[in-house]
Formats: structure tokens, C-alpha cells, sequence
């Protein structure tokens, strides 16, 4: 006797009925939780930490949502990651990290000077016999 499995109904804490799936009542993407999971290695209670307002079971619905359609799971962040860089070719960023720095380094400057030139605090400065 040959039946068939019926289909798995989509878990009532994801809502499927957008363009990209959520966890239902948030904006937090499916493909967001999977990400943190998959990329950052964090564990689904740490990734309740990170968004309280998601249960334990929002996660590990999220997570086996995208195990079911990690296709359309990788679509989603290779979509991302397209629209990251098209913004970066509209939008270049204003410093590069080596500017930033040198820029953060000269704002410090005189704010390190005041402190290592305080009287003060000269007995902290001394070498210990």
C-alpha cells in the first residue's frame, strides 16, 4: 500500500504570506535568524538574547523554516549582498579605515596630553623603585 505524506503546514509562528518570510507579529526575516545561526554561530537561546522579543520556539521555527527552503534562504542573502554592493557603488563610504583612524588619532591627541601632562598624577607615572 503506497500513501503519500501530506504536505507540512508552514509553523503558525512564521508568516510565509510576504515576499520574505517573517517570524509572525515581527520584521525579523527568516533569513536574518538563519544568518545569526549559520554564519555568527550563535545558538538559538542567544539568539533570543539578541531579539527579546522572539521566543525559543519563534527561533527553531525560523531555523527549520530555512533548513525547508534554504534555497530561497541563500536567493535571499545573495540578494542582500547584491543590493549592499550596488549601495556601495551609489553611496561610497566617506572614510576608509585608515582616515578614520588617523583622524580618530588626531581628535585624541590633545585629550592624551592633558592626561599624561597632569601633576597630579605624576606619582602614578613613576617607575617603581
Amino acid at each position: 500500500m503506497n500513501t503519500m505524506q501530506p504536505a507540512r503546514a508552514t509553523s503558525p509562528h512564521i508568516d510565509d504570506s510576504v515576499p520574505r518570510p517573517v517570524v509572525a507579529g515581527t520584521d525579523i526575516k527568516v533569513a536574518q535568524i538563519a544568518f545569526e545561526h549559520g554564519y555568527h554561530g550563535m545558538a538559538p537561546d542567544e539568539i533570543v538574547e539578541a531579539h527579546p522579543h522572539l521566543t525559543l520556539a519563534d527561533v527553531h521555527a525560523a531555523l527549520t523554516y530555512s533548513y525547508d527552503h534554504i534555497d530561497a534562504i541563500r536567493a535571499d542573502w545573495a540578494e542582500t549582498d547584491r543590493v549592499i554592493e550596488e549601495m556601495k557603488k551609489i553611496f561610497p563610504p566617506r572614510y576608509t579605515d585608515r582616515r578614520l583612524a588617523r583622524a580618530a588619532m588626531a581628535a585624541s591627541e590633545p585629550a592624551f596630553a592633558k592626561v599624561w601632562a597632569n601633576p597630579e598624577d605624576d606619582v602614578y607615572d613613576r617607575p617603581k623603585p
